[in-house]
This record gives C-alpha cells, sequence and structure tokens, in this order.
C-alpha cells in the first residue's frame, strides 16, 4: 500500500520538464576541479540551448572553485534550470536557478579488475536532438531505460553500449567510449543524439596537443571487431579500460591493459585528474 500525501508538489520546471542542464564533477583531494572550464563552458552552452540565460561565467567560475574547496575528494553535481514556476512547456522568463549536490566519489580506477570492465549492448536506442548539439540536459530518459534493462537482463555487466537510431556507435549509458584499431585511435562523433562528454573533449584535445592521430567518425558495432582496446570514459571515472563486450552472438575481447590505453590514463593522470 502506498500513500498520496496532500501536498502539491514544487513548482521546480527541473522535476516537471527536466527544463535545465546539470554538470557532474570530480573534486581532488586538493579541493580542485581540473576539468572546471570545460565543465561550465559546456553548462552554459547548454543552457543558451535551451534558450535559458547563463549566469555570468567569472561568478560562477569562483563560486564552484569555493565549492570544491569544501568538499576535496567528492562529487560535485552542478544543476541549472528554469527558475520560471509557470507550468507548461512556454516559460515567461529566461532566469535560471543554481543548485548543487555533494557526493562520495565511486571506487577509485584501479579497484576494477584487471580483466577491465564487462560492457553489453543496450537494446534501448539514444534519442537524437540534434538543436541540442551533445548537451547534457535533465532530460535522461534514454539512460534510465538503459540502465533498468541491464540491470534486468546483463546484471553482470559494468555498462552498456548504446547505438543510434541509426544503429551506429553512439555512446555508453554514462560514458563516451573510445577504441583503438588499425593502429589509431577512434571515437563516434556526437552531433545529433548522445552527450559531448567533458573528459571525451579533453581526450580530443591531448591527441592534438601530442600530435596523435584520432578518428572522430560514424561507426557501426562491427567496427568493434577490429578493435584491440576500448575504453569508456567520464568526468567523474576518467578513463575505464574495458576487457570484453557480451551479450552479443560473439563475445568480444579487448586487451584492458593495452599499452595504448595505459598512455592516456597516464595524460589524465599528469593533468591532476586524480590526484
Amino acid at each position: 500500500m502506498f500513500k498520496i500525501t496532500p501536498e502539491p508538489l514544487p513548482l521546480s520546471r527541473a522535476s516537471h520538464y527536466g527544463d535545465g542542464v546539470f554538470e557532474t564533477m570530480r573534486v581532488n583531494h586538493a579541493g580542485q576541479i581540473v576539468l572546471l572550464d570545460a565543465h561550465l563552458q559546456r553548462m552554459c552552452q547548454g543552457l543558451q540551448s535551451l534558450s535559458l540565460q547563463p549566469p555570468e561565467f567569472d561568478a560562477l567560475h569562483l563560486s564552484v572553485r569555493m565549492l570544491a574547496k569544501q568538499h576535496p575528494a567528492q562529487g560535485l553535481k552542478l544543476l541549472a534550470f528554469a527558475s520560471d514556476e509557470k507550468l507548461g512547456y512556454r516559460r515567461l522568463s529566461p532566469r535560471c536557478d543554481l543548485r548543487f549536490h555533494c557526493f562520495a566519489l565511486p571506487p577509485a580506477e584501479q579497484e576494477i579488475a584487471p580483466d577491465g570492465l564487462r560492457v553489453a549492448l543496450s537494446a534501448i536506442r539514444v534519442s537524437a536532438q540534434p538543436a541540442l548539439q551533445g548537451a547534457k540536459t535533465l532530460a535522461r530518459v534514454d539512460q534510465l531505460l538503459a540502465a533498468n534493462a541491464l540491470a534486468r537482463e546483463q546484471a553482470d555487466a559494468d555498462e552498456a553500449i548504446m547505438l543510434s537510431a541509426e544503429k551506429k556507435l553512439c555512446c555508453a549509458i554514462s560514458a563516451n567510449l573510445f577504441f583503438y584499431a588499425d593502429d589509431m585511435w577512434h571515437t563516434p562523433e556526437i552531433v545529433a543524439c548522445g552527450v559531448r562528454g567533458v573528459m571525451r573533449r579533453t581526450l580530443i584535445e591531448l591527441f592534438a596537443r601530442h600530435q596523435m592521430a584520432l578518428n572522430i567518425g560514424t561507426f557501426e558495432l562491427a567496427d568493434l571487431q577490429r578493435a584491440k582496446e576500448l575504453f569508456l570514459c567520464n568526468a567523474l571515472r576518467g578513463i575505464r579500460p574495458v576487457g570484453a563486450l557480451v551479450s552479443t552472438a560473439h563475445p568480444l575481447l579487448f586487451d584492458s591493459q593495452g599499452p595504448n590505453t595505459q598512455k592516456l590514463i597516464e595524460w589524465v593522470a599528469a593533468l591532476g585528474f586524480y590526484a
């Protein structure tokens, strides 16, 4: 038996419509968010995609740095959403409110089994919305469906790869993906669907800085058959090597200790991300 309480829901457009964006950030032991600039730039761009007015960038940057100092070695989730209390899809104002939430970081990267993550293939497709251009909105229905399907159908898998409606490689439930094949790295382009992750952006910049080739393009699941190494990445966990792609007709195995992936982990560590 459940009870329906008489109190009305708070008139938050975040809870009613997912009318906003969010960033999930890693605070290191020094109380710093190494990738803060990229996080806040994406947040402001996402708000603009939703026709919301971003906060003044320098003031926002200072406020988040002060928050991080108070919460070292934690995760920090920052939400920005429409402050208009009017119900209905059309807003009266472009102003936004900000909220934050701190939480314990997931287990350290080195605690992952030496044979890497077990990754399944999700039957849930990533919805397309070109107007969002990779923004990380509060509306996460695709990921909710995929995560709950994974728990029901493939409980022994750590994550799941998701395809677009056209059955092209897109992302994982909560990460972007990179794979090493034909002597170079590849990652799916993020245009009409998926989130342009902050760690993904950081790695793309590191590839350019080190003058290393990276192919950002359109790929199918069959392209992973040529891959020697595969990893998932996000701005909370960093780089997570994959050991096996299961739930396919013929499971694919990858070198979770591969030298190419280890090099990228060293690049990210050198930024102070894991410090």
